[in-house]
């Protein structure tokens, strides 16, 4: 009896790492990230840089391919990690042990995808800090350099010299 009780929370642990996640559509070619990889970046630059009171949206500024973009032009171990993360962060596996949820990250709704980034931004575990730093840096970095950010800032754009 004991062995079946085991098979069948392995199974449920199974069926938690591999449940599907929200797709996003890439509005062009990915160099780096697969489109679940992408999705789950998506999805957090949405979290980290929504819009609003006149700014537009990460995904309005195509942040996310902007940002696969940029890991085609880093160390490719470097880029791997990026999207290592991002698996771990939509993990329905590792959410359950890191943040009791049991959704893939792009299936929680926005509150909740708070919630699970304010985690990862404050946590204790270097590994996890660090990889919120990475993901909130390279989105942050790809959103403010848009021009339609700067009127925001009261930046006028870079000079420009007389040629």
């Amino acid at each position: 009896m004991l062995a079946g009780g085991t098979g069948a929370i392995l199974l449920g642990l199974g069926a938690l790492a591999v449940q599907p996640s929200t797709i996003r559509t890439p509005r062009r070619a990915l160099r780096v990230l697969d489109v679940r990889r992408f999705s789950v970046l998506a999805a957090v630059a949405d979290r980290i840089c929504p819009g609003g009171d006149g700014l537009p949206s990460a995904w309005a500024l195509e942040v996310p391919e902007q940002v696969d973009a940029f890991l085609d032009r880093i160390d490719p171990a470097s880029a791997a990690e990026v999207g290592q993360v991002l698996l771990l962060l939509e993990s329905g596996l590792l959410g359950l042990a890191l943040d009791g949820r049991i959704r893939p990250f792009t299936s929680c709704s926005p509150e909740v995808q708070d919630r699970i980034l304010d985690g990862w931004r404050t946590s204790r575990w270097t590994w996890r800090l660090a990889a919120y730093k990475a993901l909130a840096s390279a989105v942050s970095a790809a959103y403010w350099a848009d021009p339609r950010t700067w009127a925001h800032l009261g930046y006028p754009g870079p000079p420009r010299f007389p040629s």
